[in-house]
């Protein structure tokens, strides 16, 4: 996604951006030069392929506060900071952070970092509300992001304490005006000892340099609780989310063209999940919004981390199957439906449980697997062709090609007793029945008209100029430039009463259209 739009998203949006800061300065120190010198390796970077974050060292063996919105990423973190190793201080990267606890009701998270041989310069903590003073100087340490910048460098703003201790909702915050941007959450907030006083939390929509942060002071380690165990606020998350949903409709009108709305829309999305990080339900939709900016790997991190939060989610598990459709993985998506069928109930909306289907007989023709492919269509109540759609269509016209007549009649012809072990009763059959003969095909004459029972002739008519390719047809179609035909040879024993093909016209200035021509049988 363009780093301009989240920008733009942001100033529209409230802000969740939290610095923390990190100090390992003595309670003499006041001069910024000397303060940012003493607490840069207390500072560090957090990221992974969405962005990222900052984070102030807690312990000498690698613990790490930070903003939970910044830890409880789908993609594994790496974390970045200035270490003691062989005595030389060096700056190294330590990937795949883990998250090891959340607060259970601030924005805050604990990551623990693996690095033997290494030693991290903690911050110094606020041990008294008597370090956070009303009109007294503070100072913000963090990693913003810039638009078109991979990697950011660390930065130092100054700002006031507004107020000491200002009410928001239940919670009481910091209020400072040191500015704030995209990256800093995470990072640190400091008196001018150098001592951390705060977590900046919130920033205010619609206002300029006023920003809300956590008090440290009281803050103790038995308020972390396992990530699973934090409930978050899920009636704000609803609220965000309900936004977002109504911006990605806005998109979806725009047949895609507002990407100032989908960015807002993802914005508020990872608020959402930020507020409510165990609800399967916004990881899911942050993953169809990745994929609407072409962020495969992102898509398929949320969707695969819904499924991790609610296994027994069947909403869950077709999420991630259809990204596994649009990644063109059939079999994956097929192992994600096949896993929800068990988690179908009586209360599952008639039109889920026959997508669910019918998605899976299109999975198993794309792999190659046409009995069960037909199996699934019959599951779905799918009685005649008919009332099949294009796709249902193509799987019955190729399946017709490979399965044995009888047993293909005898799926179809199923009204009860759909499982899936009788469907690999059926599939075992199926493969001890031996080859399929390949049907004949019709003899035509060479005026192109029909000559036999099963091929229907259909004259086609193009304007001048254009090239005409086949687009898209089912099995048994045939297009003859030189007379303008189009040809279908169904099964003898196909009940398939059209078939559809799509022709690519492109015209002498380039452009290019679709037509689609019907042939039907008398």
């Amino acid at each position: 996604m363009p780093p301009q739009l989240i920008m733009n998203a942001m100033k529209i949006a409230r802000w969740l951006i939290i610095p923390l800061f990190a100090s390992g300065a003595t309670a003499q120190v006041k001069d910024a030069t000397k303060l940012f010198e003493a607490l840069e390796p207390s500072v560090v970077l957090i990221s992974d392929e969405e962005g990222g974050g900052s984070g102030v060292v807690l312990s000498a063996d690698g613990m790490i506060l930070t903003n939970a919105h910044v830890a409880g990423a789908a993609l594994p973190l790496t974390v970045s900071a200035i270490v003691e190793e062989g005595g030389k201080t060096v700056l190294k990267s330590f990937p795949n952070a883990e998250l090891h606890k959340v607060h259970a009701t601030s924005d805050l998270a604990l990551l623990k970092l693996t690095a033997p041989g290494c030693r991290f310069r903690p911050a110094s903590l606020s041990k008294s509300e008597d370090d956070t003073k009303t009109g007294g100087t503070c100072y913000a340490l963090g990693f913003p992001f810039l638009p078109g910048q991979n990697k950011p460098a660390i930065t130092i703003t100054k700002g006031i304490i507004s107020s000491a201790r200002r009410m928001v909702g239940e919670l009481p915050y910091i209020q400072l005006d040191a500015a704030l941007n995209p990256g800093n959450s995470g990072g640190a907030l400091v008196n001018d000892k150098g001592i951390l006083i705060g977590i900046p939390t919130l920033r205010i929509e619609g206002t300029e340099r006023i920003g809300m942060a956590t008090p440290i002071a009281g803050l103790k380690m038995d308020q972390f609780v396992d990530p699973k165990d934090r409930k978050g606020d899920p009636q704000e998350a609803r609220r965000l989310s309900n936004i977002a949903s109504a911006l990605t409709l806005r998109d979806a009108l725009s047949l895609g063209f507002d990407d100032e709305a989908a960015a807002l829309a993802l914005y508020l999305q990872r608020q959402a999940i930020a507020l409510e990080p165990n609800n399967p339900e916004w990881s899911i939709a942050i993953s169809s919004m990745y994929l609407r900016f072409d962020k495969t790997n992102l898509a398929r991190a949320y969707a695969e981390q819904a499924v991790k939060l609610a296994p027994k989610s069947l909403n869950g598990r077709l999420g991630l199957a259809e990204l596994f459709d649009a990644l063109k993985e059939p079999e994956k998506a097929a192992a994600q439906r096949m896993a929800g069928l068990p988690l179908l109930t009586d209360s599952t909306e008639p039109e889920l449980r026959k997508n669910l289907f019918e998605k899976l007989a299109e999975n198993f023709l794309a792999t190659g697997q046409p009995v069960r492919a037909l199996y699934m269509l019959s599951w779905s109540g799918l009685t005649t062709p008919a009332d099949a759609g294009p796709a249902q269509r193509l799987a019955l016209q190729t399946a017709e090609r490979s399965v044995p007549q009888a047993l293909l009649r005898e799926i179809m012809d199923k009204k009860t007793g759909h499982s899936l072990e009788d469907m690999e009763a059926i599939v075992r059959r199926a493969a001890t029945a031996g080859p399929v003969t390949p049907l004949p095909v019709e003899p035509r004459d060479d005026t192109g008209k029909k000559t036999g029972a099963s091929t229907v002739v259909t004259e086609v008519h193009f304007k001048n100029g254009v090239e005409v390719r086949m687009a898209d047809s089912p099995p048994g179609v045939t297009f003859n430039r030189e007379k303008g035909t189009v040809e279908w040879t169904p099964p003898p024993f196909s009940r398939v009463a059209e078939a559809r093909v799509l022709f690519a016209l492109k015209n002498p200035d380039g452009n290019e259209e679709l037509e689609v021509v019907v042939l039907r049988r008398n």
